[in-house]
């Protein structure tokens, strides 16, 4: 299976019709929302595809929109791999910029459908599948043709449409991948910048409908070949894979890797508890009568959100944190009365080498040390290894944070070191202690889990007769 990552900047502008071709042809999409993931975390080296996706700010708005910088740190690195990279509209100026090509704004709009002019290189590129159809073009920017890329196409308007470097790169200021439906919402989501340009939405809705049948079929055509292409020059994996010699060991080799489905909103059963998707409607209320049961807020001092003094306060964190997938948050709920009690979420995910985190651990008294956290904590380490067959999980925190270190170490992740003034939060510096499970570690922990939770390890009062670290100890000898 292939991968390819899409660098999304607003939701209504995605792979539109790229996107089914890329399934049918084996490829795994993720998606990254520029402004809210975590960019910094993001491996952009390994996919087999990057596409950098339009949006309604500038290439060169680091100033106003900071996550600009990280981005394009991005861009220049899967320049460097010299692996495919397709840029669409935002996306093409960014890599021209990354390139050292000037982009700046066009002083007017070119917003609408119209034919390009090819130049002699275009006509020899996959761009010839479109002849004259008209594109669509939505944007107030232009760049400049970067040192070492070709020219490939332009408009009246826009003298420079799209240029490519070697095979592998590819940046169209115009939108091919949007459908009549994409235009539906664009039509919306940019009603202010249409109204302020005096044109009339109706007509480019007729627009999109007369032109879709042409214009589906000539994008599908287009992009099918670049990516012909842009494959063809790329070498097998065998051939990428060095051979091991006295004097440079290399690590296990793993010929028949294949990335890892992301974590999706799914319900684990257990018998005290279940986890599931938190959901604002379903839980906030319970979550926040829970959390105040800590009145001095303690809990909450190793977070960067929180502590939270209305519920009201709460359920908007809750709204916000639920509208992505990475953190995916889940809520934990106790089976004996239906009331949420705790969250956790899967975060840092990176299925093309089979990696994530435990993170956002947010237990309410009445969960912390109890067999229902701990079985919470099992369900979802279930899911991660057994599920989605992860290589990989991890947990850190604040090296200060005693109780969390120990839960860690509980759980079975191993330590492996401190990472020295990580980062800020709340106004002061954080050292990251990092654990972690692999798949090796797995089934001892798989099997000590479940001698624990057995209804056999406790007593008439819910005490446990063997703690989880001698049931490890004892499997292991």
């Amino acid at each position: 299976m292939k991968t390819a990552i899409a660098i999304r900047h607003v939701c209504f502008e995605d792979l539109g019709t790229l996107e089914p071709l890329l399934q049918a042809r084996g490829y795994t999409v993720r998606y990254v929302d520029a402004a809210v993931d975590d960019l910094h975390a993001l491996d952009v080296a390994s996919p087999d595809l990057m596409i950098v996706l339009g949006g309604p700010i500038g290439a060169f708005d680091d100033a106003l929109y900071p996550f600009i910088t990280a981005e394009m740190a991005l861009v220049r690195q899967r320049l460097d791999s010299r692996r495919p990279l397709l840029g669409i509209c935002l996306g093409a100026q960014m890599i021209a910029r990354a390139l050292g090509a000037r982009v700046g704004s066009m002083g007017v709009k070119e917003i609408g459908y119209a034919p390009l002019t090819l130049t002699l290189e275009g006509e020899a590129s996959p761009l010839a599948a479109l002849g004259r159809v008209p594109v669509l073009h939505w944007h107030g920017d232009q760049f400049d043709i970067p040192a070492d890329a070709v020219r490939l196409a332009g408009t009246d308007v826009c003298p420079h449409q799209a240029f490519a470097l070697g095979r592998h790169v590819l940046a169209l200021q115009c939108h091919l991948e949007a459908d009549v439906q994409q235009i539906e919402h664009w039509l919306v989501g940019h009603a202010c910048e249409l109204s302020q340009a005096g044109l009339d939405p109706r007509e480019l809705r007729t627009q999109a409908h007369a032109l879709q049948p042409l214009l589906s079929a000539a994008a599908q055509a287009v992009f099918g070949d670049w990516l012909d292409r842009a494959e063809a020059d790329q070498p097998s994996h065998a051939h990428r894979m060095a051979a091991p010699t006295p004097d440079q060991p290399l690590g296990f080799g793993m010929p028949d890797w294949q990335p890892r489905p992301l974590p999706g909103p799914v319900t684990l059963h257990g018998s005290t508890c279940r986890v599931e998707p938190l959901s604002a409607a379903a839980h906030a209320e319970s979550l926040f009568h829970a959390y105040q049961q800590d009145r001095q807020g303690r809990d909450w001092a190793y977070l960067s959100v929180g502590p939270f003094d209305t519920l009201e306060q709460y359920r908007h964190h809750v709204e916000h944190i639920t509208r992505h997938q990475d953190p995916l948050h889940y809520a934990v709920v106790d089976s004996s009365t239906g009331l949420a009690v705790g969250t956790l979420a899967l975060m840092r995910q990176q299925p093309e080498h089979g990696v994530i985190e435990v993170g956002f651990v947010s237990f309410s008294p009445a969960l912390q040390r109890s067999r229902m956290a701990t079985e919470a904590h099992f369900l979802l380490m279930s899911y991660v290894f057994e599920t989605l067959r992860y290589r990989r999980c991890e947990w850190k925190c604040d090296s200060l944070n005693e109780r969390s270190r120990h839960a860690a170490e509980r759980l079975g992740f191993q330590p492996e070191g401190v990472f020295r003034q990580a980062f800020i939060y709340k106004g002061r510096n954080r050292d990251t202690a990092w654990f972690a499970v692999t798949d090796q570690d797995w089934p001892l922990l798989q099997n000590a889990f479940q001698a624990w939770l057995d209804e056999r390890n406790f007593d008439a009062q819910g005490q446990q007769l063997r703690r989880l670290q001698c049931l490890r100890e004892s499997l292991q000898s």
